[in-house]
């Protein structure tokens, strides 16, 4: 292979932290556009999600192996708790779909969009590509609208399923595990 076809690897290309890059995604997005995290802040909120890998011992295989659901919970909870505590910043985050029942494609999509326009951010689990984690910004009527750490713009609604194994051609939404991340009332993670 010629020197000059060699393309460089880009952010992602050998770890797997998009659950961490999610997170501070989310959180910008939420707070956005009155109180916008400073990128001082955004990066002392990855290197404390990065330490709270480390400290539970999780680090090598999130960055090789991926972030799973109940990980990226305790993360994205240990982020309200460092925001309100060394930036004073209020954020809030919570599990609605967690215990609910199994929801269509077309239902689940309707309660991303309504939580998308009330100016919250959604972590959502993405299965096909591995485990990736996304953030949606909105939904149209064929796709949900991406801010994405490895620069996907959208997701076509058409190639997606709820749940379950993959059918050929489609993404799997995990519901179950999706973060809402919205500014905060002073009640907490929920």
């Amino acid at each position: 292979m010629s020197r000059n076809l060699i393309k460089p690897l880009r952010q992602g290309g050998l770890d797997s932290l998009c659950g961490v890059y999610a997170i501070v995604n989310a959180v910008r997005l939420a707070l956005a556009p009155e109180d916008r995290l400073t990128r001082d802040d955004a990066l002392a909120l990855y290197a404390t999600l990065t330490e709270e890998l480390a400290r539970l011992g999780d680090l090598h295989d999130a960055v090789t192996d991926g972030i799973e659901a109940g990980l990226e919970w305790q993360l994205a909870k240990h982020a309200v708790r460092y925001l309100r505590e060394e930036c004073q910043i209020d954020v809030d985050v919570r599990r609605p779909f967690s215990g609910r029942k199994a929801m269509s494609l077309a239902a689940t999509v309707k309660e991303i969009a309504r939580m998308a326009r009330d100016g919250t951010a959604v972590i959502l689990e993405v299965r096909e590509w591995g485990c990736h984690w996304t953030v949606v910004r909105g939904v149209t009527e064929k796709s949900l609208l991406l801010l994405d750490s490895a620069g996907v713009k959208t997701i076509r609604l058409a190639t997606c399923q709820v749940g379950g194994r993959a059918e050929a051609g489609k993404l799997v939404l995990r519901a179950g595990s999706i973060v809402r991340v919205g500014r905060g009332d002073g009640a907490g993670e929920g």
